[in-house]
């Protein structure tokens, strides 16, 4: 927010009475408002079958989990296609099904996770292998169904283990540090967990997909609170198909942007999950996420570049939408960045209870 703008709110009561209103966590914002959008259907460069979450690079590049091609994609920040790498396959750098969580470190290695076969992979930012760890089971340092990631800022790999109904973080080369999360419904269980984010704090925030929430806990797994609830409303989040939330990121002011899959729409909250906006509607045109048996969009990454990216699953597109300025709490004199929140409409890997393992289209929620 550039000073003259505030001091037009000074000046005009109508508008400073609204930023005071809406203030949450010391700021405001507007809506969201549509971009662009890149990316078709099919298997070529920049094509997508079924996108599943994404992350950026410190330089703004995006990464997609490009889930059915069994592959992830780069991109510039403006969409234009950079590389490919990943294949089906059981061998190193290959992906036994479908892919679906990616993050990136600060040193730009992309790591990946490998749905059915129960590992995550690690490769450099031009796309070479690195490294694997886990495998298939229930134990300590195993997987049953990896889903989404997130990086602390020691280098630490935070991993959703979706059939195990937990979280597991090992250290940056794959060795296990420890796991928090059971399954169940109370304060710090979770049912079907799909994705994660970590804001500057520490602190992790995770969709618990079956409890129709997110739970906040510490780096360490001490809960802290949860919100949302299942439904259509204001902080809800739908259910029916795959469910909701799904993909979670959070913006450089520590307001948190929720996926929720079956009500086609990005929920924004503030860090303690007081409902701040929603955005986005059913359909195919701009700005509208796709309907079908697994839902519209799911992950979601934020950056620092003022636009707003939604991977549209049934649609096999990345939109982009434009943030505005955050409104700074009058009489602040911080100013505080844009925000950019990338919406993915992945693959919703719904899957029935009675079922624990995994098939190629990835965990359910």
């Amino acid at each position: 927010m550039r000073l003259t703008q505030l001091a037009f709110l000074r000046r005009t009561a109508v508008a400073t009475v609204l930023a005071v209103a809406g203030l949450a966590a010391g700021s405001a914002r507007a809506g969201f408002t549509y971009a662009y959008q890149f990316g078709t259907s099919g298997s070529g460069n920049g094509q997508f079958r079924e996108p599943a979450d994404l992350a950026t690079d410190t330089a703004g590049n995006i990464y997609v989990s490009d889930s059915q091609n069994s592959r992830v994609e780069e991109f510039t920040n403006a969409g234009i296609f950079i590389r490919a790498f990943g294949s089906r396959g059981s061998g190193t750098g290959q992906f036994v099904g479908a892919t679906q969580g990616v993050a990136v470190d600060s040193t730009g290695n992309v790591f990946i996770s490998d749905v059915s076969g129960g590992r995550i992979q690690e490769f450099s930012n031009t796309g070479t292998f690195i490294r694997t760890f886990g495998s298939q089971g229930s134990g300590t340092g195993q997987f049953n169904g990896p889903a989404g990631m997130a990086i602390d800022a020691a280098g630490n790999v935070f991993v959703v283990d979706n059939g195990n109904d937990r979280v597991e973080v090992f250290t940056n080369t794959g060795t296990f540090v420890r796991s928090f999360g059971l399954p169940g419904s109370g304060n710090g269980r979770l049912i079907y967990p799909t994705n994660l984010a970590i804001d500057a704090a520490g602190n992790v925030f995770v969709t618990d997909t079956g409890n129709s929430r997110v739970e906040e806990f510490t780096a360490a797994g001490t809960f802290i609170r949860a919100f949302g609830s299942a439904g259509s409303g204001d902080g809800q989040f739908g259910l029916g198909g795959a469910g909701s939330p799904f993909g979670v990121s959070i913006d450089a002011v520590g307001n948190v942007y929720v996926g929720d899959t079956r009500n086609f729409r990005v929920q924004e909250f503030t860090n303690t999950g007081t409902f701040i906006q929603a955005f986005g509607s059913v359909g195919t045109g701009d700005g509208q996420f796709g309907n079908g048996q697994f839902g519209g969009p799911s992950g979601v990454v934020v950056d620092a570049s003022g636009k707003v990216f939604v991977s549209d699953y049934n649609n096999n597109r990345i939109e982009a939408f434009i943030s505005p300025s955050v409104v700074p709490e009058p009489g602040s004199l911080c100013l505080f960045a844009t925000g950019v929140a990338f919406a993915l409409g992945a693959r919703s890997w719904r899957r029935r209870r009675e079922s624990r393992g995994r098939q190629d289209h990835g965990p359910r929620g």
